[in-house]
Formats: C-alpha cells, sequence, structure tokens
C-alpha cells in the first residue's frame, strides 16, 4: 500500500544525491581552501531540500494511513484511544468553539461517541496543519496518534540530526538567515552524514506505518478479528 510512497522516496533521494555529489565537486578539496559564495548557498540550501523529503515521506503515510483506515468503514467503538485525537477532530473543535453552558453537554456527546457503532470517513487531508515544521517530537506524537510502536531506539541517533535540518530550513526558508551563513559552516562530508540519516528515518516511518496498517494497531486488540481481510 506504501509502494508509491517508496517510489517517490526512491526518485527524492536521488536528487538529493546528485546535488550533493554536485557540491562536492564544486567545493575545494581542502576545508582550509578558499570558496565562492555559490558553494556555500547551495551547501545551506541543501537543508531545505533535505527537510522537503522528511516533511513529504510524514505527509504521505499519514494520508495513505487514513484513506486505508476509511475504507475499513471502522465503527468508534472499536478504535483505540489516541486515535480519537483524529477521529473524532470534529468534535474537539465543536468543545472547543461552544459556549459554557453547552460546555458539559458537548463534552458527554463526544464520550458517548467513542462508544458508538457510528462509522464516520476521515478526511485524509485533516491533520496536514500538524505536519509542518516535522521534528522528532513532532514524529513521536504522529505515531502516538496513530498507536504506533514509539520505540526510536534504533534512530535516535538519526533524529537528532532532524531537529537541527528543520532549524536550519526553517531559518533560510523564513529569511532569518543566509543559506550561505549556514553553507560556510557546513562541508558536504557533514551534509552526506545527514542525508545518510534521513534516509534511515524516512525508510523507519513508512515501515512503521506498513506495520501498523498490516497489524491494524489503531483498533482494540479485541476488535481486530472484525476487520482483517
Amino acid at each position: 500500500m506504501f509502494r508509491p510512497t517508496r517510489s517517490t522516496l526512491v526518485d527524492r533521494m536521488n536528487e538529493s544525491r546528485r546535488i550533493l555529489s554536485l557540491i562536492k565537486s564544486m567545493e575545494n578539496p581542502s576545508p582550509l581552501g578558499r570558496e565562492g559564495q555559490e558553494v556555500w548557498t547551495l551547501r545551506g540550501l541543501y537543508f531545505v531540500n533535505l527537510y522537503s523529503i522528511v516533511e513529504f515521506t510524514v505527509r504521505s503515510v499519514v494520508h495513505v494511513s487514513l484513506v486505508f483506515i476509511s475504507d475499513r468503514s471502522v465503527c468508534f467503538n472499536c478504535l483505540k484511544n489516541n486515535f480519537y485525537s483524529i477521529a473524532l477532530d470534529s468534535e474537539f473543535k465543536r468543545c472547543k468553539d461552544v459556549n459554557e453552558k453547552k460546555g458539559l453537554e458537548k463534552r458527554i456527546e463526544l464520550l458517548e461517541k467513542t462508544q458508538s457503532t457510528d462509522i464516520r470517513a476521515i478526511d485524509p487531508n485533516l491533520i496536514h496543519m500538524y505536519l509542518q515544521n516535522i521534528d522528532y517530537d513532532r514524529i513521536k506524537l504522529i505515531f502516538k496518534c496513530f498507536c504506533i510502536d514509539e520505540n526510536f531506539s534504533s534512530v535516535s541517533r538519526q533524529m537528532l540530526y532532524l531537529n537541527e535540518i528543520k532549524t536550519k530550513r526553517n531559518d533560510v526558508s523564513h529569511g532569518n538567515e543566509s543559506a550561505a551563513v549556514y553553507g560556510k559552516m557546513t562541508r558536504s562530508d557533514e551534509l552526506e552524514k545527514r542525508f545518510e540519516a534521513v534516509a534511515v528515518v524516512t525508510d523507519f516511518i513508512v515501515s512503521k506505518f506498513e506495520t501498523s496498517l498490516y497489524e491494524l494497531s489503531f483498533l482494540k486488540e479485541e476488535r481486530r478479528s472484525l476487520y482483517l481481510a
């Protein structure tokens, strides 16, 4: 089910590797040698490229997962608690916007909905507003919403690079810092470490979501047999 995601991800990683190869061909072999502004700028912009791969991956797996779950026509009372954060999005918003006199009533309605046999198709674009500024903490939160195992020990070192990539991407994209400033501080061998980290992390994300959907981890264990294909 994630074949298109993986295919596009391979294309984007290959594109990123070609950019990295171009940077290597342009930079001075000696760290102490003189370099032009264009090399610094390209190295700084590389953080924008790496970040785009991460955000694409997260957006894609979330979209595919919500389509998959909606297609299963799952009753509310079969869902795990954490997934209600997505499935009951409209109810949470109504509780937030309602006046004080109706507040308790809306809260009770929300809780009753979790025990109902109602079925709702979930808009696959529902939580895109939360799929920005992706870093380690945001990925852990998304995993929690989808009831995915949160053991990141195998990729904890690579995940730490994500915070740096996001911060530098934001600084460059929003004009807070010049791409050349970051590029002057980061040579291609360091960029390659971040490239490899992105490759590991994105593969980890896709694999975890793939396993989660296969195991129906968003459902209560005692209800999973009802939805096995």
